[in-house]
Protein backbone atom coordinates (compact mmCIF):
# COMPACT_ATOMS: atom_id res chain seq x y z
CA UNK A 1 0.00 0.00 0.00
CA UNK A 2 3.10 2.49 -0.43
CA UNK A 3 3.42 4.89 -2.76
CA UNK A 4 5.83 4.00 -5.99
CA UNK A 5 9.40 4.63 -4.48
CA UNK A 6 8.12 4.47 -0.64
CA UNK A 7 10.00 3.18 1.73
CA UNK A 8 9.45 -0.41 3.87
CA UNK A 9 11.49 -0.43 6.82
CA UNK A 10 11.66 -3.91 8.08
CA UNK A 11 13.09 -4.14 11.93
CA UNK A 12 13.63 -6.62 15.04
CA UNK A 13 14.51 -6.44 18.42
CA UNK A 14 14.41 -8.43 21.99
CA UNK A 15 12.18 -7.76 23.96
CA UNK A 16 12.64 -9.61 27.21
CA UNK A 17 11.97 -13.48 26.57
CA UNK A 18 10.60 -12.03 22.59
CA UNK A 19 11.44 -11.26 19.88
CA UNK A 20 9.62 -7.94 18.33
CA UNK A 21 9.74 -7.67 14.61
CA UNK A 22 7.95 -4.80 12.59
CA UNK A 23 7.05 -3.71 9.21
CA UNK A 24 6.67 -0.23 8.65
CA UNK A 25 5.08 1.26 5.11
CA UNK A 26 4.72 4.93 3.93
CA UNK A 27 1.42 3.62 2.92
CA UNK A 28 -2.27 5.12 2.89
CA UNK A 29 -2.70 4.18 6.22
CA UNK A 30 -5.86 2.68 8.59
CA UNK A 31 -8.07 4.87 10.83
CA UNK A 32 -8.76 4.20 14.34
CA UNK A 33 -11.80 2.22 14.14
CA UNK A 34 -10.27 -0.48 11.27
CA UNK A 35 -7.70 -1.25 12.62
CA UNK A 36 -8.66 -4.32 14.49
CA UNK A 37 -11.45 -5.33 11.95
CA UNK A 38 -8.10 -5.54 9.75
CA UNK A 39 -7.12 -9.23 11.35
CA UNK A 40 -10.50 -10.89 10.81
CA UNK A 41 -11.04 -12.93 7.36
CA UNK A 42 -11.79 -11.04 4.47
CA UNK A 43 -12.27 -7.49 5.73
CA UNK A 44 -10.38 -4.93 3.82
CA UNK A 45 -10.72 -0.96 4.19
CA UNK A 46 -12.58 0.84 1.93
CA UNK A 47 -8.89 2.70 0.87
CA UNK A 48 -7.30 -0.55 0.30
CA UNK A 49 -10.23 -2.24 -2.04
CA UNK A 50 -9.33 1.25 -4.10
CA UNK A 51 -5.92 0.74 -4.54
CA UNK A 52 -4.97 -2.89 -4.01
CA UNK A 53 -6.39 -5.84 -5.02
CA UNK A 54 -6.65 -9.29 -2.55
CA UNK A 55 -8.82 -11.17 -0.87
CA UNK A 56 -8.53 -9.89 2.99
CA UNK A 57 -6.73 -13.22 4.15
CA UNK A 58 -3.02 -12.20 4.49
CA UNK A 59 -3.21 -10.23 8.07
CA UNK A 60 -5.55 -12.99 9.28
CA UNK A 61 -2.98 -15.71 8.50
CA UNK A 62 -0.24 -13.92 9.38
CA UNK A 63 -2.39 -13.20 12.85
CA UNK A 64 -3.16 -16.80 13.39
CA UNK A 65 0.51 -18.00 12.60
CA UNK A 66 1.88 -15.61 15.11
CA UNK A 67 -0.82 -16.77 17.59
CA UNK A 68 -0.25 -20.19 17.25
CA UNK A 69 3.61 -19.16 18.33
CA UNK A 70 2.17 -18.19 21.87
CA UNK A 71 2.73 -14.24 19.72
CA UNK A 72 0.78 -11.34 19.03
CA UNK A 73 0.16 -9.18 16.00
CA UNK A 74 -0.83 -5.26 16.87
CA UNK A 75 -1.14 -2.82 13.98
CA UNK A 76 -0.41 1.37 14.97
CA UNK A 77 -1.35 3.58 12.03
CA UNK A 78 -3.13 6.81 10.99
CA UNK A 79 -4.88 7.51 7.80
CA UNK A 80 -2.94 9.20 5.23
CA UNK A 81 0.91 8.39 7.00
CA UNK A 82 1.69 4.96 6.89
CA UNK A 83 0.81 1.75 8.96
CA UNK A 84 3.50 -0.01 11.39
CA UNK A 85 2.64 -3.50 12.01
CA UNK A 86 4.44 -5.54 14.74
CA UNK A 87 4.41 -8.87 15.91
CA UNK A 88 6.09 -10.19 18.99
CA UNK A 89 6.71 -14.64 19.46
CA UNK A 90 8.42 -16.03 22.30
CA UNK A 91 12.35 -16.67 22.31
CA UNK A 92 13.87 -20.69 22.15
CA UNK A 93 15.02 -21.17 25.86
CA UNK A 94 18.71 -20.77 25.87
Amino acid sequence: YSPARGRIQVGAEREGSCARVWVADEGIGISPSDQESIFEPYVRTRAAEEQATGHGLGLFVARELVKAQRGRMWVESEPGRGSRFFFTVPLAPT
